[in-house]
């Protein structure tokens, strides 16, 4: 593949899920990086989600590959593919990473150049730390909905006063 750009000859390893990594990993393949995501071993779950066009958009112009981190080779191989790149994106939790051997001290230790982009949703050392973003999102969406607040153009309901 071609990259032309300001980032051409950057090579970016991404771990990410949903919107935050991929997109920002996708961002920087549109200027001119190659960006390489792992998914996990039965392939990321929005791949095919018609639902949303998130996958789609979020994870143009990069190649992908299936690695299951739950095995010792398998977090070899990520490592090894880490220790070539010039940026790792990643947006999984950092005690997750942590447990996997994927902390920014390891990596970094084993490639001094890295660029280690970690995108949480809250601080990792504050009170939502242990959150993803999501979950937090989701439970304002939901109390939110509930309080009956509409998407923008969507029109009020009113109440059925019966037959006319």
């Amino acid at each position: 593949m071609t990259h032309l750009g300001p980032l051409s000859g950057i090579h970016v390893v991404e771990l990410g899920v949903v919107i935050a990594g991929p997109s920002a990993a996708a961002i920087l393949g549109d200027w001119g990086a190659d960006v390489v995501k792992v998914e996990p071993a039965g392939g990321d779950p929005q791949r095919g989600n018609t639902q949303r066009a998130y996958f789609e958009l979020d994870n143009r112009g990069k190649r992908s590959l299936t690695i299951d981190l739950k095995t010792d080779r398998g977090r070899e191989l990520l490592t090894e593919l880490i220790e070539r790149a010039d940026v790792f994106v990643t947006n999984i939790r950092a005690g997750a990473l942590g447990r996997l051997g994927l902390d920014p001290a390891r990596l970094m230790a084993r490639n001094r150049r890295l660029v280690y982009a970690s995108i949480g949703g809250y601080s990792a050392s504050g009170a939502g730390g242990r959150q993803t973003g999501l979950r937090r999102r989701r439970l304002l969406v939901t109390r939110w909905r509930r309080l009956g607040a509409r998407r923008p153009g969507q029109r009020t309901r009113r109440p059925s006063s019966g037959p006319r």
